[in-house]
């Protein structure tokens, strides 16, 4: 079930990859356009945003711990 402080954090690292202009999300969108034209690119901009949710929530497990730790840092260090 959905609570309120998960959906924070959730538009909270959605609007923060948004804004960060992040190499990912640029490549992201460049993917997407060479795909599927400006709707891929479309598309792929807001999947390329929620990967660090998608991370932090359902690959945690699969990935080392190092990697989710650097991961999560680079993304406070971000909204700095």
């Amino acid at each position: 079930m959905l609570d309120r402080s998960w959906a924070e954090r959730f538009a909270e690292d959605w609007i923060a990859a948004w804004n960060s202009h992040d190499l990912d999300v640029i490549l992201a969108f460049a993917v997407g356009a060479q795909l599927a034209g400006v709707i891929g690119a479309l598309i792929a901009l807001p999947l390329a945003a929620l990967y660090p949710t998608i991370e932090r929530l359902w690959l945690r497990e699969q990935l080392p711990e190092e990697t989710v730790a650097e991961h999560h840092a680079l993304t406070r260090s971000s909204r700095a």
